[in-house]
């Protein structure tokens, strides 16, 4: 069992408060925005899922190496929607491998990359970090959209990042 300090707590706080202020602020008050009723409970569920896929990762990972499971992983995931794919999509599948094998292979190489130190940093740390940390994601889109993209970051999701990085830095300062 574990146990998260009152610093850590507050700064997973801190990391919701962000992600809240980033993301679903927009939906108060833009009269354009599809609005609080769609918007927050398509998040919420998506939160959900997320959560439950993490805990499903670190019962794995103590249960089977890291390694095999991201291979049993990605196994059942291409068997289960192999006959999808045959019956319905297999021009586009086909296609996509000729024009396309090198990029397949390389994202295919740094999404098991990354997936492999999400699963390792889960045997170091403890999970309620870990998955509230992945959430800084969110501050390096904000700003490789706004480098490659053109995008302009707002007062509103600059106070999201900053609650972000706090949240971050409370969680380091309790490890």
């Amino acid at each position: 069992k574990e146990t998260l300090s009152t610093l850590g707590i507050i700064g997973i706080g801190c990391i919701v408060l962000g992600i809240l202020i980033k993301g679903v602020y927009k939906q108060f008050f833009d009269k354009n925005s599809p609005g609080f009723n769609v918007a927050v409970p398509i998040a919420t569920g998506i939160g959900c899922l997320v959560g439950s896929y993490l805990i499903v990762d670190r019962i794995a990972i103590n249960l089977i190496d890291p390694v095999s499971y991201i291979i049993l992983l990605n196994l059942m995931t291409g068997l289960l929607f192999l006959p999808y794919l045959f019956i319905y999509k297999r021009h586009f599948i086909t296609e996509a491998i000729k024009k396309n094998k090198r990029y397949m292979a390389i994202i295919g190489g740094c999404n098991m990359c990354s997936y492999l130190t999400i699963l390792w940093v889960f045997t170091q740390t403890k999970f309620g970090y870990v998955t509230s940390l992945r959430e800084i994601s969110i501050i390096f889109s904000v700003f490789l959209s706004y480098i490659f993209l053109k995008e302009k970051i707002t007062k509103i999701q600059g106070i999201g990042i900053v609650f972000l990085l706090l949240g971050a830095f409370m969680i380091k300062l309790s490890t």
